[in-house]
């Protein structure tokens, strides 16, 4: 039948993308997966495989939203995946996007348990935002102690603030905005959050 051979074929290409892969061939390995990607018929489960396939290949091709987006797709294929979520927390964490980080090594932990990677990937989130939560009582405190005149303090935090949009808005009301400590006009500092 029709559909037989649209999977063998996406299957052929699945394996000489895989091939390409072992080789460290990302951008060939990403034209194979794409090629499959695009045949008719193809089940959700293989389309799954091969948007995680592809998603491996941008991550190591240095291509972070294009693996993020192929990782995004499998997830809704697979929520389940160990691996779709592991490297969907790794990508999170580069991005110091760290409450999604956890959120998705969480996951992989929870579907597999004794994975070394996921402990240390899980670990390295949590520390992350550990972090961020220090670097915020700093900028907190030193705020208070300079009466609001270093800048660099406010550059600081105003960055720290939008690359973690997402894990931000609690902090803020929890502390600052409670306090009206460091930003005045909140309203216009979230209206530039997407």
């Amino acid at each position: 039948s029709h559909s037989l051979s649209a999977d063998t074929t996406a299957e052929s290409l699945k394996l000489e993308g895989n091939e390409l892969y072992k080789q460290k061939c990302f951008k060939d390995a990403i034209i194979k997966y794409s090629n499959a990607l695009l045949l008719p018929n193809i089940s959700p489960e293989e389309q799954g495989v091969l948007h995680k396939n592809r998603g491996l290949a941008y991550f190591f091709y240095k291509d972070l939203p294009s693996a993020l987006s192929d990782f995004i797709q499998a997830l809704k294929i697979n929520a389940h995946d160990s691996k779709t979520n592991y490297w969907l927390g790794k990508i999170k964490l580069e991005q110091k996007k760290y409450t999604e980080a956890i959120f998705y090594a969480e996951n992989a932990r929870a579907v597999n348990q004794a994975d070394k990677n996921i402990k240390i990937l899980l670990k390295k989130t949590q520390e992350g935002f550990q972090n961020l939560l220090a670097a915020f009582e700093k900028a907190e405190k030193g705020s208070n102690a300079l009466g609001l005149q270093d800048k660099n303090l406010m550059f600081l935090a105003k960055k720290l603030a939008l690359t973690n949009a997402d894990q931000i808005e609690s902090l803020f009301f929890q502390s600052w905005c409670k306090t009206n400590v460091l930003f005045n006009h909140t309203e216009l500092f979230w209206g530039k959050h997407n």
